[in-house]
């Protein structure tokens, strides 16, 4: 969150020449495990990338995580990326996810980042998954259409409306600083129904009910 990163000085004001809409990361990352404890209640373990060169939102969630998922059961299971993004961070992930087998972790939660960002990078995760068979939450849509399991998180488009309020306000005189900070009111779930069915993963019906988009059906 923007006041827990210091961009901020709080959501009620910013104390300085910014504002805007901030992603409630503390609750997609408790949502996103409570989700992955409904498609597999048996999960133990759960990998993530614990890649040193990230951005503060990266290292918040995985502080989140750490936190969380010992309520659920959980131990986070960290594979470290040493390198910087780029070409020798792909090769790193590669290995990586290459020598993960079958009952080493039980799941897998991708976090943000600069090297999470990189399409090649996630796809070697989705891939993993796969070949695993086992559960996995990601952070885009647009990995969940490449073959990723699910997905919870905030909606561009309502943001952008929301933003639009805040820009029309200041072109209208008001002082960013007296707008306070807002969070995204809308957050999807997506679901990939192929990638579960290939995996062999039972998605229940509670998931399915509230599901934004499902894709493969």
């Amino acid at each position: 969150t923007p006041d827990a990163t210091g961009l901020v000085k709080s959501f009620a004001s910013s104390g300085s020449n910014v504002t805007g809409i901030a992603v409630n990361l503390v609750e997609l990352t408790a949502k996103k495990l409570e989700f992955l404890k409904r498609i597999s209640p048996s999960i133990k373990r759960v990998g993530i990338l614990d890649a040193d060169f990230t951005d503060p939102a990266g290292k918040f969630v995985q502080n989140e995580l750490q936190k969380d998922a010992p309520q659920f059961g959980m131990e986070v299971v960290p594979y470290k990326v040493l390198n910087d993004i780029g070409p020798t961070s792909t090769a790193e992930i590669t290995t990586l996810m290459e020598k993960i087998r079958p009952g080493d972790i039980d799941a897998f939660f991708y976090l943000p980042g600069p090297i999470s960002n990189l399409p090649q990078n996630a796809q070697l995760v989705i891939d993993m998954a796969r070949r695993l068979k086992i559960p996995a939450a990601f952070l885009l849509s647009s990995q969940v259409e490449r073959g990723g399991l699910f997905t919870y998180a905030h909606d561009t488009v309502e943001m952008g409306k929301q933003t639009a309020v805040l820009v029309d306000n200041i072109l209208r005189g008001k002082r960013p600083s007296a707008i306070p900070v807002g969070f995204s009111e809308k957050n999807t779930l997506v679901i990939n129904l192929k990638t579960a069915r290939e995996a062999g993963i039972t998605i229940p019906e509670s998931l399915l009910d509230i599901a934004d988009t499902k894709i493969g059906k």
